[in-house]
């Protein structure tokens, strides 16, 4: 015996599913990221030195008692435009260590900008002011309390 199916009823069933499939895309897609941005609050410290003119060092410190789950060193061509260097987790299994140093081994001709994107347990994205390093000026300093025209000397 061969069943008859209602053409109607299928084509409503399709409609439904294809609606609530939109639906659920628009959900899970669609949504612009909302992390909440601080700027500088778990970071006492950041500096970074060319060394030998082959060599980049970075360190920093946070603060005691931070929230911070991630530290992500960034690094662009231009202060405003960065990609992701190294990731260090923070403050996990009773490691709460707050003083770092990282090393990249190949120095740009011209400048690098380096800066620290924090991220805390609750998602909360801070980042750190930006370092500028090239083999001319050697070493940059960021320190919040100190004036912005004193952050860079020359080695």
């Amino acid at each position: 015996m061969i069943m008859k199916t209602n053409s109607t009823l299928v084509i409503i069933v399709r409609i439904i599913a294809f609606v609530l499939l939109c639906l659920y895309s628009l959900l899970v897609f669609g949504q612009s990221e909302t992390t909440p941005v601080i700027k500088s609050a778990p970071l006492t410290k950041f500096t970074g030195v060319v060394v030998n003119d082959n060599s980049i060092k970075l360190q920093w410190t946070l603060t005691t008692g931070n929230t911070a789950s991630t530290v992500t060193i960034e690094k662009g061509i231009t202060a405003t435009s960065f990609q992701p260097q190294a990731e260090y987790w923070v403050n996990m299994e009773g490691n709460f260590q707050t003083e770092f140093k990282w090393t990249e081994t190949k120095v740009n001709k011209g400048s690098s900008y380096y800066r620290l994107k924090i991220t805390d347990e609750k998602g909360t994205v801070t980042y750190s002011d930006v370092l500028q390093l090239n083999k001319k000026t050697g070493i940059s300093f960021y320190n919040p309390s100190q004036d912005p025209s004193t952050q860079t000397a020359k080695l």
